[in-house]
């Protein structure tokens, strides 16, 4: 269309609850703002709840019609939890190496950048590549790996996963086996 008549739409939001498509988990309890311009749509999150994740602070912005997302993500949420949402949403596809037996506890806290395919690209040949840079402060965490014969518990420190296979870690506590 004419570029001179762009409109964008704002809005404050609270208490709200988004179903963004069926194959993602709902989220609710949700405050902050969406904006939808043209072909994007950027959400500020102050507070939500997403597959046991609680957010606050994180950013989230639709391109290209919304076949993909850019997120800032800062949640905390039970380990448990996150093995769930990674074996329950469309990313279990690009990340098949969390095992379907993995069982986990204790509590992450999670922040860093995600870009996530969610569609057909119309513009954009990136946008069909998963991108992940996310840091994990541990604490109390357990971990049990069966398919790799492997248990760690009580772990304490902050690691760095950068999709596809790279996991850095220093200055961590905890017990293997």
């Amino acid at each position: 269309g004419e570029l001179g008549r762009r409109v964008e739409l704002t809005s404050r939001i609270r208490d709200g609850r988004v179903q963004y498509h069926p194959d993602w988990p709902e989220v609710t309890d949700f405050s902050g703002e969406v904006a939808v311009a043209g072909q994007t749509v950027r959400v500020m999150i102050d507070q939500a709840v997403r597959a046991g994740a609680r957010l606050g602070g994180t950013r989230a912005v639709m391109r290209d019609q919304a076949s993909y997302v850019d997120i800032d993500l800062d949640a905390r949420i039970e380990t448990q939890a996150a093995l769930q949402f990674a074996r329950d949403t469309p990313l279990r596809e690009r990340l098949t190496f969390v095992g379907p037996d993995w069982t986990g506890a204790g509590n992450l806290h999670l922040f860093g950048n995600l870009h996530v395919p969610l569609g057909e690209s119309q513009n954009d040949e990136t946008a069909d590549e998963l991108g992940v840079d996310l840091f994990a402060t541990m604490i109390g965490a357990n971990l049990e790996m069966p398919d790799y014969r492997l248990e760690v518990n009580n772990l304490e420190g902050r690691i760095r996963y950068r999709y596809p296979n790279s996991l850095r870690g220093h200055d961590i506590t905890g017990s293997l086996f």
